[in-house]
């Protein structure tokens, strides 16, 4: 059973807040009931600009993920709405809480079967694809050689969880290509991140800083 629960934290502190509320949720659950959760991810989302100019952009949200076997756990949202009221300051919950009521999901399993019992193996990997390109000659004899394995993975920085990496270079559209192998976790009905297709991964690869040649900055962008 699968539930997530999103509480709404205002100004300063956001760290602090986060960790107060975490605090709170252990307590809760307890040490015996910690041992039926397989998955209790906390994870906080956006931040607070200095002197923000109205209230929806100095709000983040802090998002609560759990996975277990026991639906009791998850029946009545009762992990954050039992500490609402006693929560730190500038904290709000949305008013649809249909999410924190437990369902249940289904998650790829990857094993090997008997061969007495199939006559194949079956491999299911979770694994995620990203290409970036460039249009001109110079641009990407740039990009291959910026594009190397040790790269993607200081550019993913905190993505990266240790799987491998394969690079492919596809000349013909300028494009360099990496598989990112065990990426994704698990599975779109599985998955505890946002991203649960990996269809993210690219667009967070741009956002990063790179050093550029000043010269393609003034050809402008697409």
């Amino acid at each position: 059973y699968q539930a997530e629960f999103h509480v709404y934290l205002c100004g300063l502190d956001l760290e602090q807040k986060c960790e107060w509320t975490e605090k709170q949720i252990h307590h809760s659950i307890g040490e015996e009931n910690m041992k039926k959760i397989h998955c209790l991810r906390f994870m906080l989302n956006g931040y607070t600009p200095e002197n923000s100019r109205n209230q929806d952009i100095a709000t983040a949200d802090f998002r609560i993920f759990i996975q277990t076997k026991d639906p009791n756990l998850v029946s009545k949202g009762t992990l954050v709405h039992g500490n609402f009221l006693q929560q730190c300051p500038g904290a709000s919950l949305g008013n649809d809480q249909r999410q924190s009521q437990g369902k249940e999901y289904f998650e790829y399993w990857v094993a090997l079967l008997p061969q007495k019992e199939v006559q194949h193996r079956a491999y299911l990997p979770w694994d995620d694809k990203v290409g970036l390109f460039v249009r001109h000659d110079d641009e990407w004899n740039w990009l291959r050689s910026l594009l190397t394995i040790p790269k993607i993975k200081e550019l993913l920085d905190q993505e990266y969880h240790g799987g491998g990496v394969e690079r492919f270079e596809m000349p013909g559209i300028r494009a360099v290509h990496f598989l990112l192998v065990d990426h994704l976790d698990r599975g779109f009905n599985a998955c505890s991140t946002y991203d649960t297709l990996g269809k993210n991964v690219c667009e967070y690869l741009r956002a990063k800083h790179v050093d550029l040649p000043t010269k393609f900055l003034r050809r402008g962008i697409i």
